[in-house]
C-alpha cells in the first residue's frame, strides 16, 4: 500500500463569499457606517461576532432592518458577516478534507483495508487530492495505483480518466495523452470515451505516442459498428493526421469520408477540412480547385458558397497564372494566359449573380473591374464593373478608390 499518502502543507484557500457591487455614496456611507456603530444592536453583534457567533451576529441586527436610515449601512454589516463565516466554514472544511486524506493514507497503509476495499479508498483519497486539495500529484499517485494495481475495479476508466485529467494539470502533455489513449483503447463502452478520445485528439500530436494514438484511432474506424460511426471516427482520424504535420495521410482520409459517409453534413465538413489543407498547407492550388467545384456541384446551395466562389476566382486569378511564350527578335518573350483570367471572371459572374448584396460580391465587381482593365485591357467593360459596384455599395470602404479608377478610364481612354 502507499506510504505517501500525507497531506500537503500548504493549501490556498479560496474565497467562498462573491462581493456583490454595491454602489454607495461615499459621503452618506460614511455617515451611516457611524450612525450604526451608535446602535446597541451593532455593539451586540460585535460581540456575538467576537466568539465566533456568526447566526447570533446576524440576527442582532435584524431590528435595524427596519429602520430605513440604517437599514443599508445594517446590510453591509450582515453581508460581511456571511462572508466571514463563508470563509471559516470553508477553511475547516479544508483542514477536515487534509485530516481525512491523512487518517485514510495512514489506516491503508496500516493494513485497515481489505484487498477489495483498497481500489475504493485509493480512488476516493485521489478525489480529495484532486478536488479538494489541489494536490494533483498526490491525486495522480493514488489513482495509478488503482489503475496499475487493481484492473478489475469497478471504476476502473474513471480513475484512469483523472489520472490523465491530473496529467494534464500538471504540463506532464507525454503521459496525459498516453492514459487518455490508454481508456479510448480499453474501454470503449465507458462514459468518459467521448471526453478521453477528445483529449488524446488534442494532446498526442507532437509527443511520442502520437503514432501510438493514431493507432488507436484507426482501430476505431476499423471497429466501427455503423457507417455514420465510421465516418465521424475517419474525420477524426484525419484531423490528426493533419495536427501530426502528415496533410497528405490526412487528405486520404478525408477522399474517404467524401466517398463514403452517409451524412451530407460529414461529406460537407470533410470538403472544408480538405480544401483547406490543399490551399493553405499543400499549396495544391489546382487540387483545392478541383475540389472546390466537386463540392459547389454537390451542395449547390450550402452555406458559404459565395466565398468559395471568391476563393475559386482568386485561385484562377492569382494562384494558377500561366504564360504563353513568343520569340520577338530572337528573344523569348512571356505573355500572361488570360485563359484563367476568364475563368477567375466567370467564377466572380456567378458570385455576383447569385449573391448579389453580400459582402463578397462587392470585392467581386471591384476584381472584375481590375481584371478587364489591366488584363484583358477592356476598359469599357471595366468602367461597367466599377459603376455596378458603386451603384449597390455607395458606401463601401473601397468606394473612393473605385471612384477615382473611373476617373482615370475617363482620362486615359
Amino acid at each position: 500500500m502507499p506510504s505517501r499518502f500525507l497531506p500537503s502543507a500548504r493549501h490556498s484557500f479560496p474565497l467562498a463569499g462573491v462581493v456583490l457591487g454595491l454602489v454607495v455614496a461615499c459621503v452618506a456611507g460614511a455617515a451611516f457606517g457611524q450612525a450604526i456603530q451608535m446602535t446597541a444592536e451593532f455593539q451586540q453583534s460585535r460581540q456575538l461576532l467576537a466568539q465566533s457567533d456568526f447566526e447570533g451576529a446576524i440576527n442582532a441586527l435584524q431590528p435595524l432592518l427596519q429602520q430605513p436610515a440604517l437599514a443599508a449601512a445594517a446590510q453591509i454589516e450582515m453581508g460581511g458577516i456571511r462572508q466571514r463565516q463563508a470563509e471559516n466554514e470553508m477553511s475547516k472544511a479544508l483542514s477536515h478534507f487534509s485530516e481525512a486524506a491523512h487518517y485514510l493514507s495512514q489506516g491503508a497503509q496500516a493494513g485497515g483495508l481489505s484487498e477489495a476495499e483498497q481500489p475504493k479508498v485509493l480512488y476516493d483519497l485521489g478525489r480529495i487530492f484532486e478536488e479538494r486539495l489541489s494536490d494533483y500529484p498526490k491525486a495522480a499517485e493514488a489513482y495509478l495505483q488503482v489503475v496499475q494495481g487493481f484492473p478489475n475495479f469497478l471504476s476502473i476508466d474513471k480513475a484512469t480518466y483523472r489520472l490523465a485529467a491530473c496529467y494534464e494539470k500538471m504540463n506532464r502533455t507525454e503521459e496525459a495523452a498516453g492514459w487518455y489513449r490508454d481508456l479510448v483503447a480499453k474501454y470503449p463502452y465507458s462514459s468518459y470515451f467521448q471526453a478521453a478520445q477528445s483529449r488524446m485528439k488534442s494532446l498526442a500530436p507532437g509527443t511520442a505516442g502520437a503514432k501510438a494514438a493514431i493507432e488507436v484511432q484507426e482501430g476505431i474506424v476499423d471497429s466501427a459498428r455503423s457507417d455514420l460511426q465510421g465516418a465521424r471516427a475517419q474525420l477524426d482520424l484525419a484531423a490528426m493526421y493533419a495536427r501530426n504535420g502528415n496533410s497528405k495521410q490526412a487528405i486520404e482520409e478525408y477522399r474517404k469520408v467524401i466517398a463514403e459517409a452517409p451524412s451530407n453534413e460529414l461529406v460537407a465538413e470533410a470538403y472544408r477540412k480538405m480544401i483547406s489543407l490543399l490551399d493553405e498547407k499543400e499549396k495544391d492550388y489546382k487540387g483545392a480547385a478541383e475540389a472546390i467545384e466537386e463540392m459547389l456541384a454537390r451542395f449547390p446551395d450550402a452555406p458559404g458558397n459565395d466565398k468559395n466562389l471568391m476563393r475559386l476566382g482568386k485561385i484562377y486569378e492569382k494562384d494558377l497564372e500561366t504564360y504563353r511564350t513568343r520569340v520577338i527578335d530572337g528573344q523569348v518573350r512571356y505573355r500572361k494566359d488570360v485563359d484563367n483570367t476568364l475563368k477567375a471572371i466567370e467564377y466572380y459572374d456567378h458570385l455576383t449573380e447569385r449573391y448579389p448584396d453580400a459582402d463578397t460580391s462587392a470585392d467581386a465587381f471591384v476584381r472584375k473591374g481590375d481584371l478587364y482593365l489591366e488584363t484583358m485591357k477592356d476598359p469599357d467593360e471595366a468602367k461597367k464593373q466599377y459603376q455596378e459596384f458603386l451603384r449597390r455599395f455607395p458606401d463601401h470602404p473601397q468606394s473612393d478608390s473605385v471612384r477615382e479608377k473611373l476617373k482615370a478610364i475617363e482620362r486615359d481612354y
